[in-house]
């Protein structure tokens, strides 16, 4: 089994003078150990490429790949078996803000402005035991991989509800993300 250790620290702050207005601020920190993942989700070409950076092809991931024996397909790789497994390790912290004001318009409604933001101060994986750990908050790892880490992203949300309709308005910001091992 995976294991991991987690703290989380939230405030909610409404204050007297404006009911309608509230704050939030919430910052979490987690580590997994042994995290279960494939190999595959995170890199497609993690295994191709540790078989093929060995010297006569001896690494014990060349026995995760199959290849066509016979047709018009021969030699050519059929199948990648790369199941979940305890990989590595997972370490993530950031800080969760939000701002929300609610106003009652009578007969036009209830009108809400919701604005939240994340800030992504690390997100640092270990592929496999041993491996060197590597930093994704900041960064796009390639086109190769499975998403983004920018370190702020941010949501603004109007609504006037009414009864039975309601119309929605919604902003949203995704920071930028170098692209990893490359030059920026």
């Amino acid at each position: 089994p995976e294991s991991s250790r987690n703290f989380n620290f939230g405030v909610v702050l409404t204050p007297r003078a404006a009911p309608n207005f509230t704050v939030t601020a919430d910052y979490y920190r987690t580590r997994i150990k042994d995290a279960i993942d494939s190999l595959a989700d995170t890199d497609p070409n993690f295994i191709p490429d540790q078989c093929y950076e060995t010297p006569g092809l001896t690494s014990p991931f060349c026995a995760n790949i199959t290849r066509a024996p016979s047709g018009p397909s021969a030699g050519q790789i059929n199948l990648i078996f790369a199941p979940d497994a305890n990989l590595g390790e997972i370490f993530t912290d950031g800080l969760d803000l939000g701002v929300t004001w609610q106003r009652d318009l009578g007969r036009v409604g209830k009108l809400t402005v919701a604005w939240q933001s994340t800030f992504l101060f690390n997100y640092k994986i270990r592929e496999t035991p041993g491996a060197e750990q590597v930093q994704y908050a900041g960064k796009f790892p390639g086109l190769n991989f499975v998403g983004s880490y920018p370190k702020y992203r941010t949501v603004l949300t109007t609504s006037l509800d009414h009864g039975p309709w309601s119309f929605d308005w919604s902003a949203r910001y995704i920071g930028e993300a170098d692209v990893l091992d490359e030059d920026p």
